[in-house]
């Protein structure tokens, strides 16, 4: 059975915290902002990912995302 997400208009949105966050990195200014989707139908925005590449492919493979992309700059 295959589960259909509409990743245009997630249930939910949420802007992940820096309590929440777990690499030091993150919490010094710089980086890109990415949005991920899960299954679930809900998206978390990350701010300050230093290598988007490297957290793509840990985020896919790790929780079996939808869909991972880079933001524009504000």
């Amino acid at each position: 059975m295959t589960m259909q997400v509409d990743i245009q208009k997630p249930r939910k949105v949420i802007l992940v915290g820096d309590d929440y966050r777990k690499n030091p990195l993150s919490l010094k200014p710089g980086g890109a902002n990415v949005k991920v989707y899960y299954p679930n139908g809900t998206a978390r925005i990350y701010s300050r990912i230093k290598n988007v590449e490297a957290y793509t492919r840990y985020m896919e493979n790790k929780f079996n995302v939808v869909k991972v992309e880079t933001l524009p700059e504000s």
